[in-house]
């Protein structure tokens, strides 16, 4: 008869394999409830609308139709200045990538040569994806640059 006083080895393999899965039962739990958002609602719609979407940033990129911006010197407001056409009608979206609820759009308007002011001082901090949709008579533009505040 053997002398062995502690647990047989077949009890170690089975307590570890046992382990290993419980360990990977909370991983899985973990992975599946946290909180994803996409960063557009029609995230799917969109990317059926890709080719357009590309050629109205590649037009945004151009020199003649960049939309650039400041912000004021303490930082409250943010100005977009449109490039020289006749009349620049859109919309201005704020989008929060952590956050689909936090997502503003706002319209504008705007003449040749003119700014247009937004306030930025109740936005929440963090990181925001702006995207500055406009069009006039001759051309249909797609503007996005990143703000941190």
């Amino acid at each position: 008869m053997s002398s062995y006083k502690g647990r047989p080895w077949s009890y170690s393999i089975i307590g570890a394999i046992v382990l290993f899965m419980i360990f990977t039962l909370v991983l899985v739990y973990i992975m599946v409830s946290q909180k994803i958002d996409v960063l557009y609602p029609d995230y799917y719609e969109r990317t059926l609308q890709y080719d357009v979407v590309q050629n109205r940033l590649a037009e945004g990129e151009k020199s003649e139709y960049e939309v650039s911006h400041f912000f004021s010197t303490n930082k409250d407001s943010m100005f977009l200045n449109f490039p020289s056409v006749e009349k620049a009608e859109g919309t201005i979206a704020f989008i929060k990538p952590d956050n689909a609820k936090s997502d503003l759009i706002f319209p504008f308007s705007a003449d040749s040569g003119q700014s247009v002011a937004l306030n930025i001082k109740d936005l929440q901090r963090g990181a925001w994806a702006i995207e500055v949709e406009w069009k006039s008579d001759t051309v249909n533009v797609l503007s996005r640059f990143k703000l941190t505040l």
